[in-house]
């Protein structure tokens, strides 16, 4: 039996993850290191958007299918919604990229987990990466030193200066 979950990260970054075993509330899903926002991030900065795709105006989501296996290895990665030959290659790059997984696991043991995600075409901006950034390392301080939000904000904004909406 299939069951498909899926996980809304942002209005425009989504994961699907894709279980092909039943899945019970005790059972821990595959994460990249660091998150949701890590992965993410990872993501962005590893796009590389082709010259030749942008001269063409080839833009778009390439998404793509990968296996998690009980080692935290991505295998099995493959297009499974193509913009554009040239766009698909870098997309399939990107996630064979996406290494050291926790691997998902089931009554205790670790087992493989198919999953979807989406690279876009071009990647996002600077400003929207420098916000997941931000996002990331706030959470990494209240999570590592415990400290509550003021504090956390404080202490970003000391470092970097003032922030501009």
């Amino acid at each position: 039996m299939k069951i498909n979950y899926f996980l809304t990260l942002s209005f425009i970054f989504f994961i699907c993850l894709v279980q092909k075993k039943n899945i019970h509330a005790q059972d821990i899903q595959p994460e990249f290191p660091g998150g949701d926002l890590a992965l993410r991030i990872h993501i962005a900065k590893n796009t590389i958007y082709p010259e030749e795709a942008k001269n063409k105006k080839i833009k778009g989501r390439v998404f793509v299918e990968f296996v998690v296996n009980t080692k935290g290895n991505v295998e099995q990665v493959k297009v499974i919604r193509s913009i554009h030959p040239i766009l698909d290659k870098k997309a399939i790059k990107v996630v064979q990229q996406l290494s050291n997984w926790t691997p998902a696991q089931k009554n205790g043991e670790s087992v493989n987990t198919t999953l979807q995600i989406p690279v876009d075409f071009p990647p996002p901006s600077e400003y929207y990466l420098f916000d997941l950034e931000l996002k990331y390392y706030l959470n990494k301080l209240k999570k590592d030193r415990k400290i509550g939000d003021k504090a956390v904000i404080s202490s970003t904004l000391n470092k970097i200066g003032s922030l501009y909406y």
